[in-house]
This record gives structure tokens, sequence and C-alpha cells, in this order.
């Protein structure tokens, strides 16, 4: 049955003289407060995100709230600090339930000109993302603390950067850390030329798995002319040694800022993780479709004594319409999976998770207890 989930605010009132409970928030000097009524007009539900609607740039020009909306606190109606975010302007603050009865209410209190407020960030079905930067890159020795509520019954990212690093989920208590770079398959020497990448004109490599295994990302050796655009790597299945299919798994990089120097350089795609299959043979395929004659990737390839027995290179004019296997000539590449660490049994709740590394081990760490290790090479 579908839940519908209201939350009214009622009138504010003036706070005199008022008595309450030492926790976590201190409301001594509340000025106002308002009662807030989440109705649910289904079945009993729990974790849920309310809504209510607030013009807060009002509350500010009006004093209630401070300018950036910090003083304000809401607690249940047994006195405890419940989670909410504000909104500028005018819209729906956020507010966390742990339970609505079924075809019934819960009130709430929200207190103004207060501290210690329960503010807390409520990501959408896509969280949040921010633009990569160089200064976002992780060094050998790191540690990412993330801090907010965790449930133990969804599946999903806890914290991604794409073709680095990984926090996720599995629905079932388990949170594991990766760190993108094993490398499960490559050819790396011998590069003498390039093959050309742009507009309909496609590039892939055949490679072959030698145990099942999650992939992260590849790596490729490229040199740039002008600039290309977007370049998109993706992992397809292929049939008698030859590309077929869709992508089975996908990631891209802006390729405007890869080198223009003799060589290239080793670049690295990030890819959605992905399942693969023992003694199965894929391909890595690249393309960068907004490109052109003078704004294109070359992939360095070893074309005078290609050696890599496990694969092929593999060229297409028509935008992957349609594949012509190249025998005489290998890729520069690397198929990446992840070193990665898994803690089990945790529970839902709030809790901060600090992934980190020492050189010889990738721990994560719950609410500064280590919950989990893994060796690093």
């Amino acid at each position: 049955m579908k839940r519908k989930i209201l939350a009214i605010l009622l009138a504010l009132s003036i706070i005199v003289g008022a008595v309450f409970p030492a926790i976590a928030s201190d409301i001594t000097n509340a000025l106002y407060y308002g009662k807030i009524r989440a109705t649910n007009s289904g079945t009993a539900a729990q974790n849920v995100a309310a809504v209510f609607s607030v013009n807060t740039s009002a509350w500010i020009n009006a004093g209630i709230l401070n300018s950036t909306a910090s003083n304000v606190a809401i607690r249940n109606n047994t006195g405890v600090d419940t989670a909410f975010m504000p909104v500028y302007g005018s819209g729906n603050w956020s507010m966390w339930l742990d339970s609505v009865p079924a075809t019934g209410s819960i009130d709430s209190t929200l207190y103004t000109n207060v501290t210690g407020g329960k503010i807390r960030y409520f990501p959408g079905p896509t969280g949040m993302t921010v633009p990569d930067d160089a200064t976002l890159e992780l060094s050998y020795n790191f540690s990412t603390p993330i801090s907010g509520y965790f449930d133990a019954t969804q599946a999903g990212k806890l914290f991604y950067k794409s073709g680095a690093y990984r926090l996720t989920g599995d629905g079932a208590g388990n949170v594991t850390a990766g760190i993108n770079g094993k490398v499960e398959a490559s050819y790396t020497t011998g590069n003498d030329t390039a093959q050309d990448i742009y507009g309909a004109n496609w590039r892939a490599q055949s490679f072959l798995t030698t145990s099942a295994y999650t992939v992260t990302g590849v790596k490729v050796q490229l040199q740039r002319t002008g600039s290309p655009g977007t370049l998109t790597a993706s992992i397809r299945a292929t049939t008698a040694g030859n590309v077929s299919g869709a992508d089975l798994t996908s990631g891209s990089i802006n390729a405007n800022s890869v080198s223009t120097g003799a060589g290239g350089e080793w670049v690295i795609v990030g890819v959605e993780p992905y399942a693969l299959t023992d003694a199965t043979t894929y391909a890595i395929v690249l393309r960068a479709t907004a490109g052109d004659a003078s704004n294109k990737l070359g992939w360095q390839v070893d074309g005078s004594a290609p050696a890599y027995t496990d694969g092929s290179y593999i060229t297409s004019g028509d935008s992957g319409v349609s594949w012509a296997i190249n025998t005489a000539q290998d890729t520069m590449f690397e198929v990446n999976s992840s070193y990665e660490t898994t803690a089990t049994g945790v529970t839902s709740g709030e809790k901060t998770f600090t992934v980190r590394t020492d050189h010889s081990k990738l721990y994560i760490d719950i609410d500064g207890v280590n919950a989990a290790w893994e060796w690093l090479p």
C-alpha cells in the first residue's frame, strides 16, 4: 500500500520560563517554538524522511532564525533531538522520524535561538556529488571519515570516487571499502605507434580473465591532439574474440587534459563495479564521440612485435556497429579490480565510518574502533 507522510508546522509561540531535559541541544534561551505533526494515512512506517514547508528567508528577516538558519533544533515527543535539514529561501525542510504509527500521527517541536540542533544533510536518491579535482586525489597514507545515519537494510554507495575508492553497503549489514588499482590483466610495454580515437572511430582491446573478479576501472596509455572532449571507456562481451553486445559497465573522463607529449600518459577511467566471470574473454571499448581528425586521442599500441596472447586489438569505423580484429597490434592497457576489506554485522544507526591506510593495510573504523582490515601489496 502506498504511504503518504505529511508534516505540518503549526503556529509559533513565545517561550517563557520553560524547563527542559539536559540533552544534546541547548534550548535554555529559546525564543520561539512550533509544533510539527507528521500524519500517516497508511500502514505503519519506519525510517521516514518527512517534509514540511517553511519560508526560511521570511523567518531570517523576522529575526526568528539567524542568517544561516543554524540556531534551530527539533525534538521528538520524548524530548530527544531529531535529525533535520533546513532549506534556504522558501521550500520544504526535511526531518527524520524513526517510526510513524498506522493511520496515526506523531508530534515534534521546533525551537529557535538555540544551539546544538541535529542538523543533517538529507541526500536524494542519487546522493551528493562534487566536481573532481586534483586536491581530491588520495595519497598512499589517507584517512576519509564520513558520518551520518546508516541503514543496514539498504544496498548502495556511502562514498565513491570513480576509478579510485569506494565504500559500499550490501543491504545485509556488510560494509566494504575498496581501493582501485589491483591489476587483473595488462599489456604495458612495447608501444611504438598510436591508433586514433574520435567520432565514429572506436577502438577496443580484448582480454581474458584468469579468475572471477569485479572490474572497477581500466588504465590506458593515451596521447591527446586538440580537444577531444569526453572519453568513454566500457567493458563489453565478446563472441569468437570479437566485440559483441552493449556495454556491461562504463565510465568517462574529460580527456582535454590528457598529455600531448610523445607517448602520452597512462589514464585511469573508473567504471561502475561489475562482476566478470572466470576464463572469459571481454573487451575494453574506448570512444571520444565529440572528437574529429584534429581533436582526438591516440591509443598507444605495439605494432611491431605484439606479444599479448590473451586478446587482440579491435577496430570500428561506424560507432561500434561492426568490428574488425587486428592481430598485428596490441594496445597498452590494464584492467583493474580493487583491494578490499569488509566489516560484517554492521547495524543501522548514526555512525562514523573512517577508511584509512598506513602504506601496508587498508582499514575500516566504525565510531573510532577498527572493524576490518586487509593487507595491501
